[in-house]
């Protein structure tokens, strides 16, 4: 017979599991009470037939798939890479740097990780050290031996998270970037978080971050509505959509019907050009076709305001290109400023600090600036 642990909650721990409990289902309350309006009669939800519940496996098969969901995404992050940060230091630090940039593409790695992160709320980069278990904690290392930086988003990702008590001694016990996560798992593979940076833009408990598709989910949705059916209502007003009505005074029979169905079906084909009826009239019920300019500048307008890119610097035919130069200008600072406060901050040095508490990196002081995005080139 196996020995078993009888375990007991005392009051506290009931009520503190209810309060958890409480919290974790309020999000799901809120998301379902969006949209409802008069009293919860009327949902708009429903009535416009938007998700209420968005997933990151929904934003990441939207960017997969809708064009404009990938601009939205990679404009920032393009043009906040569009250069790569200079690294200056006064040893060699900023050298192997720059060695380690040519080996094993580092900077592609980071900018992929900013984008794959912004789909949905957060990002991983994770280190391949030669020679250790993704599953073991991080040990030390020759910078030689870091043979690639591989980036998943959250949608690949599940998270393992620490038990309160074990999270509350580790949070004591280890530098920062602790967030009380056990391991990261993807696929079948156990990953320590020791091996991974962990990017999560405008995030507030420093796991979940702000997704840059998730609040236009719907009105993406909306722009593939109005593009698809403007596009079926041209084609059906194109190919003819004709109505046979028989004339008072005729007498028809129903091998008349059978006749002209089939005189009508070599018209519509452009199998003949023209049509001979006898006893009907013939008409062309096809709607008018509706220019969808209006509802598609609405819908620009929305995205353009929620993800903070001006209008014509995403709809332009090329970026930048259209834009008025104080719309570039403003766009460029806030650009700027996220190189500078997100970027270099949350992103770089966080992976230069780990890489010079594990690796043989020299341990020195160093910057990193940005090319100003405003000046001009030769």
């Amino acid at each position: 017979m196996k020995d078993t642990i009888a375990t007991k909650n005392t009051p506290d721990q009931i009520t503190q599991n209810l309060i958890g409990e409480l919290e974790s289902m309020l999000p799901s309350y809120m998301a379902a009470m969006t949209g409802m309006q008069f009293k919860n009669h009327r949902d708009f939800y429903t009535i416009f037939g938007w998700e209420r519940r968005v997933t990151s496996a929904m934003c990441s098969a939207l960017y997969n798939y809708h064009g404009i969901a990938r601009a939205v995404n990679d404009t920032p992050v393009d043009t906040t890479w569009r250069y790569k940060p200079q690294i200056t230091s006064t040893d060699g630090f900023a050298k192997q740097i720059d060695t380690l940039d040519r080996r094993i593409r580092l900077y592609n790695a980071l900018q992929t990780a900013d984008r794959v992160s912004g789909i949905g709320q957060f990002g991983i980069i994770v280190l391949g050290i030669r020679g250790q278990s993704y599953e073991k904690p991080l040990r030390k290392f020759k910078l030689d031996d870091l043979v690639k930086l591989e980036v998943f988003q959250d949608a690949e990702v599940s998270l393992e998270m620490e038990a309160a008590e074990q999270k509350s001694k580790e949070q004591a016990n280890t530098p920062r970037y602790y967030y009380g996560i056990k391991y990261y798992k993807i696929g079948i593979t156990r990953i320590h978080p020791s091996r991974v940076i962990h990017i999560a833009e405008n995030s507030v408990d420093g796991i979940y971050g702000h997704s840059r598709l998730l609040p236009i989910y719907n009105q993406l949705h909306d722009m593939w509505k109005i593009s698809g059916s403007s596009a079926e209502q041209f084609y059906i007003s194109a190919s003819l959509l004709l109505s046979a009505q028989g004339i008072d005074g005729f007498k028809i029979k129903a091998a008349d019907g059978v006749a002209l169905q089939e005189k009508l079906l070599e018209l519509v084909n452009r199998m003949k050009g023209f049509l001979v009826s006898n006893g009907f009239e013939i008409k062309n019920i096809a709607p008018d076709i509706v220019s969808p300019k209006d509802s598609w500048e609405v819908m620009e307008k929305f995205i353009s305001a929620t993800s903070r890119i001006p209008r014509r610097i995403l709809f332009g035919s090329e970026m930048g290109q259209l834009a008025s130069t104080q719309d570039q200008n403003n766009y460029y600072e806030r650009i700027e400023s996220r190189q500078k406060n997100y970027v270099t901050e949350c992103i770089i040095n966080v992976l230069f600090d780990k890489l010079i508490a594990f690796s043989d990196l020299e341990k020195t002081t160093y910057s990193i600036t940005w090319h100003k995005l405003s000046s001009l080139t030769d």
